[in-house]
């Protein structure tokens, strides 16, 4: 399952750039910098910091079952 979560992470970082460079290349100046910015939250950190904290909370939960037993 770890394999596929890095997976995951690296297709969608790689997405995240090609989509960040063509609205770079393609608007004039102040709207490219906006797309970019809108983009980089929206495809690297948004799913970074949402599968961030799914695995805190998997590992709160591990923490609480090893307390339980």
């Amino acid at each position: 399952m770890e394999a596929k979560k890095i997976a995951i992470i690296v297709a969608n970082v790689s997405a995240g750039f090609i989509v960040v460079l063509v609205g770079l290349g393609m608007l004039p100046f102040p709207l490219n910098i906006i797309w970019g910015l809108f983009n980089v939250w929206l495809w690297i950190l948004s799913p970074t910091a949402i599968l961030w904290a799914k695995k805190k909370e998997d590992a709160r939960k591990s923490w609480a079952r090893i307390e339980n037993q």
